[in-house]
């Protein structure tokens, strides 16, 4: 049996018109519904919903999507530069607008003035120019643990992502030629990176007495290094 709003609900698709978006509907519960149908399109949601959580939830959770303003909306964008980079912040934006339009799109909440005029920052995601000096690198590398510096050296010296090189084994290291083979890059090609005379020390330490098959870099307990520990030791975006 319907109950009242699923009747009414009802006679109003038969008569043509949208249902009435329901004003108690809050913005928690619209990343619920936006998650729910994220995930039946075979999406991943694991990260995703942990960004809504710590950046959204927390913030609006128990907001009502129709009390939402433009300035609230603008505010909060501009205040996670303080926290975040601001490709970090407009990626938070966007999953922020695609809950809401999701909601809009369903007839839970009548308006999307709110959020549809805020707009990202512009030119977030430009190149950098900024390096590191010696004394920075230096800095860096004193500040690490012992088994988590080499891997940090090892960045510096070849500018290879962590995923990179706790991927790299033993034998991806070609002593005659001095190069440092990348076979699990992100995009998807193997590349050959030049050595210069510090990374090959670095390389003939990490790899002295070792077999090709082992892992080129780990932890001091003799494990390889994961994405789930080295990343958050590196890094701390949403």
């Amino acid at each position: 049996m319907l109950n009242y709003r699923q009747a009414l609900e009802h006679a109003l698709a038969l008569a043509g018109r949208p249902a009435p978006a329901p004003t108690s509907y809050t913005v928690e519960a619209a990343v619920e519904d936006y998650l729910e149908e994220y995930a039946a399109r075979g999406k991943a949601i694991g990260k995703t919903r942990n960004a809504f959580e710590t950046h959204i939830i927390a913030q609006f959770g128990a907001s009502k999507v129709s009390a939402l303003t433009r300035e609230g909306i603008r505010r909060w964008h501009r205040g996670l530069t303080k926290t975040c980079t601001k490709s970090t912040a407009n990626r938070l934006l966007t999953y922020f607008k695609a809950a809401l339009n999701h909601a809009f799109a369903e007839g839970k909440v009548s308006d999307d003035s709110a959020w549809r005029s805020v707009k990202p920052f512009r030119n977030a995601d430009g190149a950098r120019s900024r390096y590191l000096s010696e004394a920075e690198c230096q800095r860096l590398l004193n500040a690490c643990e012992p088994d988590f510096r080499q891997l940090v050296r090892g960045a510096l010296l070849t500018g290879c992502r962590y995923g990179e090189l706790i991927a790299s084994r033993v034998d991806a290291y070609n002593v005659d030629a001095g190069t440092l083979l990348i076979a699990d890059s992100k995009a998807n090609k193997a590349r050959h990176v030049p050595l210069t005379d510090e990374g090959t020390a670095l390389m003939d330490v990490l790899t002295n007495g070792r077999k090709g098959s082992e892992s080129l870099l780990v932890r001091a307990d003799g494990e390889p290094w994961r994405a789930s520990r080295g990343g958050r030791a590196i890094s701390c975006g949403a």
